[in-house]
């Protein structure tokens, strides 16, 4: 994934840089966050994936 965004991908990989790092943020408190948050969470950075491959 480096490559990409690297590559010099002005849509692509900004986004899914974005979506990565918060992905990590969600990932690092997992521990404390509800079942149901990460649910929700999930939802989420699964539609926003759909909408960055979309586009």
């Amino acid at each position: 994934m480096s490559h990409t965004f690297d590559a010099g991908d002005d849509l692509f990989a900004p986004r899914m840089k974005r979506l990565s790092l918060r992905a990590i943020a969600v990932n690092r408190r997992r521990q404390t966050l509800a079942a149901s948050t990460l649910q929700q969470y999930g939802s989420r950075f699964r539609g926003s994936l759909w909408k960055i491959l979309n586009v």
